[in-house]
């Protein structure tokens, strides 16, 4: 089976025990995952090394201070996993969304690069390529300028394509950078895999856990009409309250 190479960079803010706490109720149920924690500190959180060695999940627990949107945590990260010859995919999981477990199964098909769909973005609240004949010829997306609009928790990579990247491997400077990192690993969205029946499944929610159902802040007509279209096609929501 090949292992899974899940990512969390986290830092101290209101709820981040629960949070991380949330993953780990799903992560326990995901099979040969290695969970590599990044800190954005000068050290470690003792709280959180203890959340860590309780969940039974084999992990690794780094840190370094940035306070730059996760960008030098996410290098860290990466570096880790091709300086330590780590086989498997990997995947970026923010501590504050939520997983349905079918979702690492999917990303466990990824052969160089997957995309699949995110919760609770875009225009109509499930954000991910727009197909015909199978082949991406747009984006559901709100920042549709970039190349590959996906959000960080929208695909997944093989670890053998890090040893093609040269020192630092994720050289973002600002907020974003999905698509700058993925412009580097391929040449066209051709070459995407499409994951989750056509990206007609969703399985993972951004910052779900911040807008509950009834959602707290104000939300789109259209977003909420596109959550009812999805629940009809059997989309799971993790964690709704209906």
């Amino acid at each position: 089976m090949t292992e899974l190479l899940v990512i969390t960079c986290t830092y101290r803010k209101p709820r981040r025990l629960n949070y991380l706490n949330e993953c780990v109720k799903t992560f326990r149920q995901v099979a040969f995952m290695r969970w590599i924690v990044v800190e954005d500190d000068h050290g470690i959180d003792p709280a959180v090394k203890g959340l860590l060695e309780a969940s039974g999940i084999t992990h690794v627990y780094l840190h370094i201070y940035s306070r730059s949107y996760g960008n030098a945590q996410k290098n860290l990260a990466l570096t880790y996993i091709r300086d330590h010859d780590l086989k498997g995919i990997v995947y970026v999981a923010d501590d504050d969304n939520v997983y349905d477990i079918r979702l690492f199964e999917e990303i466990r098909k990824t052969r160089k690069i997957s995309v699949f769909p995110v919760g609770n973005l875009g225009p109509n609240g499930i954000e991910r390529p727009i197909l015909k004949g199978g082949k991406i010829v747009g984006w559901d997306a709100d920042w549709r300028s970039r190349k590959y609009p996906v959000d960080q928790g929208g695909y997944a990579i093989n670890a053998q394509l890090l040893h093609t990247l040269k020192d630092p491997i994720w050289d973002h400077q600002s907020y974003g950078g999905e698509s700058e990192f993925i412009d580097k690993l391929i040449r066209s969205p051709e070459e995407l895999e499409i994951l989750c029946d056509d990206c007609r499944k969703c399985y993972m929610w951004h910052n779900y856990l911040l807008l509950p159902w009834p959602f707290r802040y104000p939300i789109s007509k259209a977003k909420v009409m596109a959550t009812k279209a999805l629940r009809k096609m059997g989309v799971t929501f993790p964690g709704e309250r209906i």
